[in-house]
């Protein structure tokens, strides 16, 4: 038993590890990408202030995902969605490529800061 305790919370930690210095990397990059692309501050602010709205929005409904799935598929699907958003903007710089990247961004840290949090929660032990 202390042997899958200590599993769990090695694996914890290195997918917080994980997907914070993904996400750090994200939020540096992404601006300079697209200011790279030409867009005007305001654009960008505006392109930025997306992801917080979807994670705002993913947070409304967590809660009944949460009641259907476990918590380790929310980290899951925050990875993929992280990875999604890099995925696209590396394909185009559009402005609808943008929208996606931000709008996924958003469904990560939702998803993967309240899938974690809880999984730690739940969790037995310590």
């Amino acid at each position: 038993m202390m042997l899958r305790g200590r599993r769990d919370e090695l694996a914890t930690t290195a997918s917080t590890v994980a997907f914070s210095l993904a996400l750090s990397l994200s939020a540096v990059a992404l601006p300079l990408l697209a200011v790279a692309a030409g867009y005007d501050l305001v654009a960008i602010g505006m392109l930025t202030a997306l992801s917080a709205v979807s994670q705002l929005a993913t947070r409304m409904v967590i809660g009944r995902l949460m009641r259907r799935y476990p918590d380790w598929v929310l980290v899951v699907l925050a990875a993929l969605c992280l990875a999604v958003s890099a995925a696209v903007v590396v394909i185009s710089t559009e402005v609808v490529a943008f929208t996606v990247c931000q709008l996924a961004q958003g469904v990560a840290r939702g998803a993967f800061w309240t899938g974690s949090q809880t999984h730690a929660i739940r969790g037995k032990g310590t």
